[in-house]
């Protein structure tokens, strides 16, 4: 399995700046070190409670890593007290 990138940015969630930590899963990966992303996801953001958009977030577009993706599944919360947000890369 390769090494997972990840990096702190603005990220843009439905056209709104959002500051996130952006992760991206190497390639064919769902289980990460225990961690399961949602089915077909290939990347997830870790998003501070303050900084998560409120709805519902599936189907949402957010850009991230000069790429754009669609919100999966429903935000989870981690040990740390931030949220999880699993990402499917969107193919136009």
């Amino acid at each position: 399995m390769g090494s997972l990138s990840q990096q702190g940015e603005m990220i843009k969630f439905d056209g709104r700046d959002i500051p996130a930590v952006f992760h991206r899963a190497p390639q064919n990966a769902s289980a990460l070190g225990g961690m399961v992303l949602e089915e077909q996801s290939s990347a997830w953001l870790i998003v501070q409670p303050e900084h998560l958009p409120a709805g519902k977030l599936a189907g949402r577009r957010v850009e991230a890593g000069g790429l754009l993706f669609e919100v999966r599944g429903k935000p989870l919360l981690t040990g740390a007290g931030d949220w999880r947000v699993d990402l499917k890369e969107f193919r136009q």
